[in-house]
């Protein structure tokens, strides 16, 4: 690169700031990440009036960044009608103003331009330069698993705080047969994108290895979460006679954390509480009245809300109820959860990308009846939950370090970057 810094630009479908869900999470590691190697540009995508509070990444020396709008109901309903082509979810973000704002900040001599998703990569996906697109895991499965679910819970999930409020009232009338059709589509757009983009990304291995079969394509990686093993560790406290404390943290706004809640309050609970016991399940994450539709503020749930340091919380618990009934990918709360070293009860779905083994790093059940007997093996033996702890910790220390997933991400960038000198000039 003739010895000057690279410059990437990253398109942000949110401000990852705070980190209140896992996606948030992954978004902020990747901008920090290249931030400490490359002149980093930035666009976030807000709602229309939204105020971006710069602060963070002033903090990371971003070079510039810049917000886009969303487009608004009228501008949604013209993206439906005439861009049949699109997803509904990029159909939702699409605007002239964004399009021609995104081609002007890369005409900037952008070496390298990253989505964060389907919704942001279709600004870039013809631009003639490197570009890379972090699908984050495979929305086109997602949507698949909520159709085959026995409870379907909104399909925008945080997302409904953006659009316009009539599409969050109408959704739940429609949600079949949206469901089937983003479905379709998405699958289709998530193969596309293996054409159109350089490299494409995603959380786990095995679900990068899984769209490398299907699409023939091989620039297809895996971009895990790095995660540090904190300094104070969970130290669980001892219960009363009877009284069993389960932690769970997730963005309740979310239709995969819902379901989770749901499962565990309706399905477990009741197995648990007939071994003799009082399960309180003590939920960390923003939330709104859908949560609280499902547990009916009983004493089963304590909702403790977003919560940056939740290490107090996790040690009032014997361990983490964690079934995942929905989504797709490595489940971020799960691997902070295995680096406090406080013991997981979680089902197939909970580990999926994982290399983890029942009964060695982590519980792992796919029934109620089988996560209700973890869940009690755990509170009657604490050599298994020594030996939990410790085996996910060093797990976490392996695979999930973060100086060496920094390097793999950042070398991925300059081997794009190097070969920039191929693509010419303009801007299709």
């Amino acid at each position: 690169m003739d010895g000057a810094k690279i410059s990437v630009l990253y398109l942000a479908s949110r401000s990852p700031y705070p980190t209140v869900g896992g996606r948030e999470k992954l978004v902020a590691q990747s901008i920090e990440f290249l931030a400490r190697d490359f002149d980093l540009h930035l666009v976030v995508f807000c709602k229309y009036g939204e105020s971006l509070d710069v602060t963070p990444y002033a903090n990371i020396r971003c070079k510039s960044v810049t917000v886009f709008y969303l487009p608004k109901l009228l501008s949604i309903v013209w993206n439906i009608m005439t861009r049949g082509g699109y997803s509904l979810q990029e159909n939702l973000f699409y605007s002239r103003e964004s399009d021609f704002g995104l081609r002007a900040i890369a005409n900037r001599r952008i070496d390298v331009v990253i989505a964060d998703m389907l919704r942001t990569g279709q600004f870039c996906e013809d631009l003639k330069i490197p570009k890379v697109i972090d699908l984050d895991d495979l929305l086109s499965e997602r949507y698949r698993k909520s159709l085959a679910g026995k409870k379907r819970h909104a399909i925008f999930g945080t997302f409904s705080e953006k659009i316009p409020a009539i599409l969050s009232l109408v959704e739940p009338y429609l949600r079949v047969i949206l469901l089937k059709k983003e479905a379709k589509n998405m699958g289709r757009r998530e193969q596309e994108a293996t054409v159109r983009f350089d490299a494409a990304l995603l959380t786990s291995e095995w679900e990068a290895a899984k769209l490398r079969a299907s699409s023939g394509k091989t620039e297809i990686f895996a971009n895990p979460q790095a995660t540090t093993i904190p300094a104070v560790c969970w130290r669980g406290t001892q219960p009363n006679a009877g009284e069993m404390n389960c932690f769970f943290i997730g963005n309740l706004k979310t239709a995969q954390n819902l379901a989770a809640v749901e499962y565990i309050v309706d399905e477990i609970f009741p197995l648990l509480r007939a071994k003799g016991n009082t399960p309180i399940l003590h939920a960390v994450g923003t939330f709104d009245d859908r949560v609280e539709q499902i547990v009916a503020l009983g004493n089963s749930v304590n909702l403790h809300g977003f919560v940056s340091d939740y290490i107090e919380i996790a040690n009032s618990c014997q361990f983490a109820m964690m079934p995942m009934t929905g989504g797709t990918g490595v489940k971020t709360k799960i691997l902070d959860i295995m680096a406090l070293g406080m013991p997981i009860v979680t089902n197939s779905n909970g580990v999926e990308g994982l290399s983890v083994s029942n009964k060695n790093e982590i519980m792992i059940g796919d029934t109620p009846g089988e996560l209700a007997d973890y869940a009690q093996m755990l509170v009657n033996d604490k050599a298994i939950t020594e030996s939990l702890a410790k085996n996910a910790r060093n797990y976490v220390a392996k695979f999930h370090e973060p100086g060496r997933l920094m390097d793999q991400y950042c070398d991925l960038i300059r081997g794009l970057a190097d070969s920039r000198r191929g693509y010419v000039d303009d801007f299709a």
